[in-house]
This record gives structure tokens, C-alpha cells and sequence, in this order.
């Protein structure tokens, strides 16, 4: 019996569980987790996606080890980050929209459009409407969802435009849209996350390979 606890022990300790957002493996993260898994065959990690506005409530009670998230202006002191890398918005136009071919975009030229945008639950609806409001307009909104393959359908078509994060629909290039950098945009950060205090020796091994391989990759 003692020896099959400590064996339950020792998977325990030697599991971690991650939750990310679901666009992660458009950034260099995910290609650091695979990395770490290939490398720690001895340690089991339990990637999960999850909606942006839940990582940090799961994190907070114990529903997972660390998690990968996107965030503005954030700042908590209960939470270790690993800052990882940058995204910032851009225009997604059809391919016949007046403005296609134009180098940069200001958002006040598209007041006028219909704008399919991703929701609430992805953390991104807010910073979209308040960079829409900072260029004097509200849009007016037809699509707001949580699925990036359907806006960019809905686009081709000419049902609206969009703004998206730059590394997330870079994935979705393709001959029928058109993507322009924002004059006026701003920066989200994507980041790993754990609670401060004590973790498991399989936590620690996997934020020191990222805190030390991190640099190597940038």
C-alpha cells in the first residue's frame, strides 16, 4: 500500500497541467512546449484550451499548473509571468474592398462597415470596441463569436471586415482577404502564468527550460 501511494505521489508530481488559450500554437509557446515534451519523456503535461476570461479564475483555484493567456495592462501580484512575445491588431478586408490594397489602415476609414469579431469570452471584444471608439465610432457589429475560421469565411464573402491579432491570422492568409496594419493600434502580451509559492519539481523544470530557452528563440 505505501509503495503504490508513493507511485501516486510521484505521478502527481511529475504531471502538469496547462491551460491556453485556443490560438496558442500560432505562437512560438507552443513550439516550446513540444520541445519540452520531447525532451522530459518522464514528465506528463496536460495541455487544455480553454476561453480567455476563465485561465486566470482556473489558475487562481488550483483547476490547473500554469496557464498561457493574452493580456493588456496587466498587472497582479499573486501571479509569476513569463512575457513570451507581442501581437497587435490589424484590419482583415476582402480582397475587393476599396481599401485592399492601401499599406496601413486607419480604423476611422471603416465606420461604416459591418465588423465580425471574435466575443467577450476571448478577451479581445473589449480592447476591439474601445480601439473602434478611440477612432470616433461605435461599430456596427454582425458577427461576434468565438471561431477565427468563420470570420475569415464571412470576410472572403464580403459579409463584413474585421480586427484580428496579427499572429492569429496569419494562419488564414489566403488570396481572398486582405490584411493592413493599424495606424493607430495596441500591443497584447502573450504569457505564461503561475500562482507565487511553492510547486512541484515537474512546474519548475518546465519554467526554467522556457525562462532559459525563451531567449534562444525570440
Amino acid at each position: 500500500m505505501k509503495q503504490e501511494l508513493n507511485d501516486i505521489n510521484t505521478k502527481i508530481n511529475s504531471t502538469i497541467h496547462i491551460l491556453t488559450i485556443p490560438t496558442m500554437p500560432n505562437y512560438q509557446s507552443f513550439t516550446m512546449i513540444t520541445e519540452f515534451i520531447n525532451s522530459h519523456p518522464n514528465i506528463q503535461l496536460l495541455l487544455k484550451e480553454a476561453e480567455s476570461n476563465s485561465l486566470f479564475s482556473n489558475l487562481s483555484d488550483n483547476q490547473c499548473d500554469i496557464i498561457f493567456a493574452r493580456t493588456f495592462n496587466f498587472n497582479n501580484d499573486k501571479f509569476e509571468e513569463l512575457p513570451m512575445e507581442t501581437d497587435k491588431f490589424v484590419a482583415v478586408l476582402p480582397r475587393d474592398h476599396k481599401s485592399a490594397n492601401k499599406k496601413e489602415i486607419e480604423l476611422s476609414a471603416l465606420n461604416t462597415e459591418r465588423f465580425l469579431i471574435l466575443g467577450p469570452s476571448t478577451n479581445l471584444y473589449e480592447p476591439v470596441i474601445s480601439l473602434a471608439n478611440q477612432a470616433g465610432f461605435d461599430p456596427q457589429i454582425t458577427y461576434k463569436g468565438s471561431r477565427t475560421d468563420l470570420i475569415v469565411q464571412m470576410v472572403e464573402k464580403g459579409v463584413g471586415v474585421s480586427i484580428l491579432t496579427e499572429k492569429t491570422i496569419s494562419a488564414f492568409k489566403n488570396k481572398n482577404i486582405a490584411i493592413l496594419p493599424l495606424k493607430h493600434s495596441i500591443d497584447s502580451k502573450l504569457s505564461f502564468f503561475r500562482k507565487k509559492g511553492q510547486h512541484s519539481d515537474a512546474n519548475n523544470r518546465f519554467w526554467e527550460y522556457i525562462r532559459e530557452n525563451h531567449s534562444i528563440s525570440e
